[in-house]
């Protein structure tokens, strides 16, 4: 959904319902994991924090395919779902999403033309425009329209992109654990369908499937705003959303190399946003007429949403996401649905009679809104609070004129006002007051709300107040009402009628600008009118069925730039819709659609010139410059662009006579597929051609790949609502949490009702309401003492962070007064409990530490209470195995022990992970190692080689060993390279310096990045020699290296430094003299022209290659030099020097201790200690490298190695660009 305010408001509605993943978060067991390649695509590639332009630079199309399939590898290895992994990539769309697409588009190629105009700046100026996009001048130019425009179907980016999926998906399913035990379905860009609509219509259909598990749980990878709203749509509650962005290395010039962390990871809780809903409307209960239904809610919710914003229809005027048009659509449900017959929404079927009322009321509200914003009343509505103030002491010396009716209605909020100023927020009431206000009665309470700072609404015949907190105007304001002058009789009445007439007419202009500048039109045209309205509702239509049950009509799409007043949405209930089931375009007919003019050359050559040809006949569909409409509403994503509809029969009649034009190549670039089934087979071995430069092809392959072909819509039954036997609440699977598991209360309000409880002036004041929460505890300590609860609990589980839940074990217990531990166990007595009486100082702590938990708490909507004692406890971070085989917990250490308030912490839960259950279970030997299981050896005879198990007898093994390889001779050669490289000499800073004749301080500036401001330009230009970046962590490798706290240079360095000094001098006295001020030129350089020595100087470093030296990070790791020679020895040694006992090789007696299975390598092997030149060997048997690759230590750190592997594998990388190594 292109709004991105929506999932901004939701997320600020619902706090709770967003969970940070750190590093040691035990994520949930996941059945089906479905990945939206598209926004990996765009994450991948993305430079710039832009929308529409997502440019690509100094990365080629191969660096690009390999980052996505590393990032897919990272995903799959951190959920590792249990039964299906489903693999998306958008197919062509629907004529409704194209007009986006191709708005989106011809805007980016506008964007292009400006990325142009700055290509014609000089080196300098785009070096300092661009560095921070990690943008690389020289290649500048190409890179305009790439990927944005060639993320389509049809492009040859993307059957490369589909040809290079294939061959990684096969390649996983062959060799990785995480992989064989899944069902892989690939539905690629040649099958039609946005890639997340073909992920909910595989749910829609699997839910109609006999056999299917009610409590199946899911995770969609995206970042899309709708997600939200489609997983709610499938009623399916156990559903996790994963949203996370990338974050890439903040420097271009590593020769290409990119690599990724993650940032911003966090899972959206869908059982959390239903139980949200359920508290956002569960007061309608006892009012409706019919029963109250949270399924039904969920699905009127949706439709609300679509209303404020989606990728198919503009917005209707007055109720953008941006605009708090949510907040307004859910107030006006809430007061509609009670005086109906029914829901709005059922599932997918919207009730045009029911939606009439809707519009109705939106009607109303945006008339009353219109008034707010318009209003005449002494020109003083919807003032800011300085604005008021200011007006407030204009006005002291003259009078303010009121009606009878209104000085009524201000006595009552001003006693209203006072008598709430001191009661907590939970306990407040509304002020109801009674009566049919007319426009100019309601422009006053709305001005009298907004400077007592109420919140406001009015309700047919009643108006309803709600006091959010005392503004210190309202002590003015009260002595202005106060001393109003009061109209009765015929002056109440004129001022009033002369009011009505004002605001009519700036409604009939308000109406007239609209129709005649956004539709065309004229408002005093009913046929026009009523077109564009019937048009509207039939798009609303079109959207909410394709959010239920598929695409309604591939060609349908509203045909207005701007969406028609909803005042004029009316006799929607008898209007007659109907949509054609029609067949979606090709890829090529989709280029053509969606494409501008400056991405012709992503068109193939026979239709190249209906888009750019002198004299095609669709010169005017496809403009070179665009109009962009910045009036109205419209945030800057939203933007529209004003381009020729196209008439799509026509063009495409037109492209059929020159199909015959088209490449055998093109034609299957063309084609229309049906999506892959793909699982592993054992017993099936196959060849899979590689088509990759350098990637060796699959010899054995396992993997059985068949058309998948699901039954169509009408085929299955649409099964609306939750299905039978889903468990929910506190019984929901382990990792899917719910609010249910603890006693609490809710209520819908701002921060600022509660800041009063929790004096914390840093507490966001959000714009809108939000659910919140009070905590009222767990049962399990109440009636308890301290020292009771201490024994109780203490080296005992616990459950922390309600609601998502997460185990722990608990180390100690405190109130403000005493800590409880458990004292060590002596050799002549249990252990038992210590308490300890606080210091003062001690006592001031826990209480900051309360007040630090109250405010964090408070942060996501939720009220603690009173805190009184709080449990340390050491967080679960995962599972280990031990020797034996068995899983075990792992705990945190003791400094990652967590304080926790008592209330928020549980004894039970009713549903445990089942992996955790399992804690300290052995299974049988046997169980443990079944016949055929793979391992590697650890006897010293054969470290490292793979082994088969054929018997299992007695605790010990029998193995068939089909290989050992000797390789003393190779271990001797790496050895004699690693420990000879005749690395560069050293010479640390301080030394460098004083040869220089300069100061560390000056030697660190000019080493690193030196910028210099130029007279008459507000570009500074680097002339520095970036060798080193302590900041970031990079070094030059063979000029520069940490150790410890202090740099060292080598001779190559300092010779280049020499040489520096001796042709600029000026820059070497000035580096003393500077300081941390900017330097500017005219300072530095004695001459007369100071700007022409700056870019001698930068001229004279890009001769010597001293300009954008390759970086690499800060850790241990062989020079270039080193890798180079290893990489020339190791293919001939391995060749000649190596030889092998083959044949079958029988080993009997075997220790489990003696062996490595490729699952438990993880747990045995974590303190492991590896030196560069190490002989390595992967025993894991998933993630980006093969399992049994083998390869050589070139670079460490303390959580990673770099290795040189023997073979190329497709995941490789060439970190800094220094051959093939790849980090593990």
């Amino acid at each position: 959904m292109g709004v991105p305010e929506f999932y901004q408001y939701i997320s600020g509605r619902y706090l709770q319902i967003s969970q940070p993943v750190t590093d040691h978060q035990l994520l949930p067991e996941f059945d089906n994991l479905y990945l939206d390649l598209n926004g990996i695509i765009q994450q991948c590639s993305c430079t710039r924090d832009d929308d529409f332009f997502i440019g690509i630079f100094g990365i080629s199309e191969e660096q690009l395919f390999s980052l996505v399939f590393l990032y897919v590898d990272q995903l799959v290895g951190r959920i590792r779902p249990n039964k299906l992994l489903f693999l998306a990539v958008d197919g062509v769309v629907p004529r409704a999403k194209i007009n986006q697409q191709r708005a989106r588009r011809f805007r980016a190629a506008e964007e292009a033309k400006e990325l142009r105009r700055k290509a014609d700046m000089s080196d300098e100026t785009l070096q300092k425009q661009f560095d921070s996009d990690c943008i690389v001048p020289g290649i500048f130019l190409h890179a305009f329209n790439w990927p944005t425009m060639t993320i389509l179907p049809g492009t040859q980016f993307m059957a490369h992109f589909f040809k290079r999926l294939g061959y990684y998906v096969n390649m996983k399913i062959t060799s990785d654990v995480d992989w064989k035990e899944v069902q892989v379905i690939l539905s690629g860009p040649y099958v039609p369908g946005e890639g997340k609509h073909k992920i909910m219509e595989y749910i829609r259909l699997s839910r109609a499937q006999p056999g299917y598990n009610p409590n199946t749980r899911h995770c969609l990878y995206g970042l899309d705003a709708d997600l939200i709203i489609l997983a709610l749509g499938s009623h399916e509650p156990h559903f996790n959303l994963l949203r996370e962005e990338l974050s890439f290395g903040p420097d271009p010039r590593r020769r290409g190399s990119r690599s990724f962390e993650t940032k911003n990871s966090h899972i959206v809780h869908i059982s959390l946003m239903r139980e949200c809903l359920d508290i956002e409307f569960h007061e309608l209960e006892s009012q409706l007429p019919f029963q109250y239904n949270l399924e039904n809610v969920i699905d009127d919710f949706i439709l609300l949403a679509v209303l404020v914003g989606n990728d198919f229809l503009p917005i209707l005027p007055g109720f953008h996401a941006g605009k708090n048009g949510l907040e307004v659509l859910l107030d006006i449900y809430k007061r509609l649905l009670p005086t109906l017959d029914g829901y709005l929404n059922l599932s997918g079927d919207v009730s045009l009679r029911r939606i009439q009322a809707l519009f109705d009321e939106m009607a109303q509200w945006d008339g009353h809104d219109f008034e707010k914003k318009y209003a005449t009343l002494k020109g003083l509505n919807r003032k800011t609070e300085k604005q008021i103030v200011t007006m407030m002491k204009e006005m002291k010396g003259s009078t303010l004129v009121l009606t009878d009716s209104e000085r009524t209605i201000f006595k009552q909020v001003k006693s209203y006002v006072l008598g709430n100023r001191k009661v907590p927020f939970d306990s407040r009431d509304p002020l109801s007051i009674p009566g049919v206000f007319s426009t100019h009665g309601r422009a006053f309470i709305h001005l009298l709300a907004q400077i007592l700072h109420l919140d406001v609404r009015v309700e047919g015949a009643r108006v309803l107040f709600m006091f959010k907190d005392f503004p210190s105007t309202a002590t003015q304001a009260f002595k202005m009402y106060e001393s109003a002058m009061v109209l009765k009789g015929k002056d109440a009445d004129n001022i009033e009628s002369q009011y009505e007439e004002s605001i009519k007419k700036k409604l009939n202009e308000r109406k007239a600008q609209h129709y005649e500048e956004m539709l065309g039109t004229s408002y005093k045209r009913p046929d026009a009118l009523k077109e564009a309205a019937t048009k509207y509702v039939e798009g609303l239509l079109w959207v909410v069925k394709y959010y239920y049950g598929g695409v309604p009509s591939w060609r349908w799409f509203y045909n207005h730039y701007y969406a028609p007043l909803v005042s004029d949405l009316r006799g929607v209930d008898e209007m007659k819709f109907h949509f054609d089931i029609d067949e979606p375009f090709t890829p090529f007919e989709q280029l053509m659609l969606v494409l501008p003019p400056i991405s012709s050359q992503y068109v193939p050559p026979a239709y190249r010139n209906l888009m750019i040809g002198p004299n095609s006949p669709f010169q005017e569909l496809f403009p070179t410059k665009v109009e962009l409409n910045l009036e109205g509403e419209i945030p800057d994503w939203d933007i529209v662009i004003k381009i020729p509809f196209i008439d799509d029969e026509k063009l495409l009649r037109t492209m059929r006579a020159r199909e015959h034009g088209l490449t055998d190549d093109e034609r299957r670039r063309n084609a229309i597929l049906r999506p892959t089934k793909l699982s592993h087979d054992a017993d099936k071995v196959t060849f899979f051609w590689s088509s990759i430069r350098g990637i060796p092809h699959i010899h054995n392959r396992h993997c059985k790949a068949e058309p998948f072909t699901p039954p169509t819509s009408n085929e299955v039954p649409h099964f609306s609502g939750l299905l039978d036997g889903v468990l929910l609440g506190s019984r929901s699977p382990a990792g899917f949490p719910s609010f249910k598991t603890l006693p609490h209360s809710a209520t819908l309000g701002h921060h600022s009702d509660i800041k009063a409880s929790v004096a914390d002036p840093d507490i966001p004041k959000p714009r809108n309401k939000s659910i919140l929460l009070k905590v009222t505890g767990a049962s399990w300590f109440k009636g308890l003492g301290t020292e009771e609860i201490a024994h109780s609990i203490l080296g005992k589980r616990i459950y922390t962070g309600w609601p998502f839940l997460r185990e722990g074990l608990v180390m100690g217990i405190s109130n403000s007064s005493y800590r409880y531990n458990r004292s060590p166990a002596r050799w002549n007595q249990l252990s038992r409990i210590a308490k300890t009486q606080h210091t003062a100082r001690e006592s001031e702590n826990w209480k900051s530490t309360v007040k630090h938990l109250e405010s964090a708490e408070l942060r996501r909507g939720i009220l603690l209470g009173e805190v009184e004692l709080l449990l340390r406890a050491r967080p679960l971070i995962g599972i280990t195995i031990s020797d034996t085989g068995a899983p075990l917990k792992q705990y945190g250490t003791e400094r990652d022990i967590i304080e926790h308030p008592v209330q928020m912490c549980l004894k039970i839960v009713e549903q445990e992970d089942a992996h955790l259950v399992k804690n300290g279970l052995l299974l049988p030997f046997a169980d443990l190692f079944l016949k055929d299981t793979q391992l590697f050896l650890l006897a010293d005879w054969a470290y490292g080689e793979l082994a088969r198990v054929t018997i299992t007898s007695d605790k010990q093994l029998s193995l068939f060993i089909e290989s050992i390889t000797h390789e003393a001779v190779l271990l001797k050669r790496i050895k004699a390279i690693v420990n000879n490289p005749a690395e560069p000499v050293y010479l640390p800073s301080y030394d460098v310096a004083k040869i220089l004749g300069i100061s560390p301080l000056a030697l660190s500036k000019i080493t690193s990045t030196f910028p210099v401001t130029v007279e008459h330009s507000a570009n500074q230009l680097d002339i520095g020699i970036g060798m080193k970046f302590d900041r970031t962590g990079f070094k030059v490798i063979d000029y520069t290296r940490k150790h410890k706290s202090y740099w060292e240079y080598s001779g190559t360095a300092v010779e280049h430094l020499k040489a520096y000094k001796a042709r600029f001098p000026d820059i070497f006295n000035s580096l003393n003299t500077i300081g941390d001020a900017t330097s500017v030129a005219s300072k530095i350089f004695q001459g007369p022209q100071p700007e022409e020595q700056v870019k001698a100087a930068r001229k004279w470093l890009a001769k010597r290659g001293l300009r954008n030296l390759p970086l690499t990070s800060v850790y241990e790791q062989l020079s270039e030099s080193v890798i180079m020679k290893l990489e020339e020895e190791l293919d001939p040694i391995t060749k000649s020097s190596t030889t092998s006992i083959t044949g079958d090789i029988m080993v009997e007696g075997v220790n489990a201790r003696a062996v490595l299975k490729p699952e438990n390598a993880v747990y045995r092997l974590q303190n492991h200690v590896f030196a560069l030149g190490d002989r390595v060997r992967m025993v894991k048997n998933s993630g980006p490298v093969p399992p049994a690759a083998k390869g050589i230590v070139v670079g460490r750190d303390d959580n990673s190695l770099d290795v040189l592997w023997d073979e190329p594998f497709m995941l490789g990388t060439t970190l800094d660009g220094r051959f093939g190594y790849s980090p593990v």
